[in-house]
Formats: C-alpha cells, structure tokens, sequence
C-alpha cells in the first residue's frame, strides 16, 4: 500500500474547499454557516505608515545632567531595542525612541499646607516633568513637530 492510499484510508476521502462565492454558502452542521471575512486593507495600510513613521530618523540633544547622581547615558527601550544616548551629544534616533523619552515622565510629589494656621490641612502637588529632557535638532517629516506636539501635550 502507497503512503497515498494510506492517507487516504485514514483520513477518508478528500472533500472540496469552497473558493471564493462558493464559500459564503459553505455550511458546517456544528457551526452553522461559515461567517463571510471581509478585507482589512484600509487597517493594514494604517498600520503600515504607522510604523514607517515611527521608524524614521530624528536628530536630538538630550540635555546635560544638571545634578552630579543623574543617568550619565540614558538608554530607552522599545520592543526590545535598545538605544543607548548620550548626553549633550546630537544622536540619530528612531521616532519611536523620541515617543520612550517623552513617556519617561515620573510624578514627584510635595505636601502643600492649604492653611497655614491649621497644619492638619494638606495638600499633595505632583511635579511631573521629563526624567530626560531633550530637543529636536532635525525632523524630515512635516507631521514630526504635530506630532511631538501631541505627545508633549497628553497628561502623565
């Protein structure tokens, strides 16, 4: 006996594969009718700018440190990239690096005392700012500075 008769004694026989029409009628008699998959061309092509976008080349100055025990190089990581910087150094960057360091946003907080004649009355106020500041140099794209815009703009 052929391994191909072999197969097909074991699998029975081979059944027909509905394409294209003929797969909207297609129907299973445990699952019902087969759902009609409609294409995603339009996501798929966001996507891709998407990513093309944040895969494009940025040139920043991250800041000196300003205090003695600071990072002396910070290194953002995303999916698993690292890039190392260093600081006062303008440095070619993946926009998606640039999205890490504007991200890096830590809140330190500081009691307030609302009334100075009752102490019992506090209040804490954040400080959040930028764990690495830094500035763009050079950005081809002209969606770049919006977009840096944006991202500046959403709350920690």
């Amino acid at each position: 006996m052929s391994k191909k008769e072999m197969h097909a004694e074991y699998t029975g026989p081979a059944k027909a594969i509905p394409v294209g029409g003929e797969a909207n009628a297609m129907h299973d008699p445990l699952f019902g009718d087969a759902p009609v998959i409609e294409p995603v061309t339009q996501q798929i092509d966001e996507s891709v700018a998407t990513e093309a976008f944040m895969n494009e080349k940025v040139l920043i100055r991250v800041n000196e440190a300003t205090h003695e025990f600071d990072d002396p190089g910070p290194c953002p990581q995303v999916n698993g990239e690292n890039m190392p910087l260093r600081r006062g150094v303008p440095t070619w960057v993946k926009r998606h690096f640039v999205e890490a360091l504007v991200h890096s946003k830590p809140a330190r907080y500081t009691m307030q005392s609302v009334d100075p004649y009752d102490p019992s009355r506090r209040e804490l106020q954040a400080n959040i700012s930028l764990t690495y500041g830094f500035s763009v140099i050079e950005d081809r794209n002209p969606k770049g500075r919006a977009w840096l815009e944006a991202l500046l703009a959403q709350p920690a």
